[in-house]
């Protein structure tokens, strides 16, 4: 049987890398650009299946976050790409942001069923 050993695997996990993920970003520490193509693809279709066509919805910003954007990613480190969505009049989601939080939620969990593996996480 196996053992675990649990003060190895948490400095190993909690040792950061010399260089940021060489498969996402060059030497001047600049996103590849044929990574961020495909980011900013992928982003584009989930706006498209969720909020493209809800008149008042716009997207602010889209980040990478987690380890893969900074030094302390791991071999099978996957990619946390945020979409920040912003309700500037939309006339049927109230102003109160439960209201939008409620309506993602919902969009993000009918790509779930289309077998998309995609979540919603409130940031604010």
């Amino acid at each position: 049987m196996e053992t675990f050993d649990l003060i190895s695997t948490v400095h190993r996990l909690l040792t950061p890398q010399e260089v940021l993920a060489p498969y996402v970003f060059d030497a001047n520490k600049k996103m590849l650009p044929q990574v961020r193509q495909k980011l900013l693809k992928i982003a584009d279709f989930i706006i498209q299946k969720t909020i493209a066509d809800v008149p008042g919805l716009e997207v602010f910003d889209i980040c990478l976050h987690g380890s893969l954007a900074g030094y302390f990613y791991r071999k099978g480190s996957d990619f946390d790409l945020q979409i920040e969505v912003h309700n500037k009049n939309c006339s049927f989601l109230a102003k109160d942001k439960r209201h939008l939080d409620k309506f993602l939620a919902t969009q993000i969990l009918g790509l779930k069923q289309e077998n998309y593996v995609l979540k919603y996480q409130n940031r604010l």
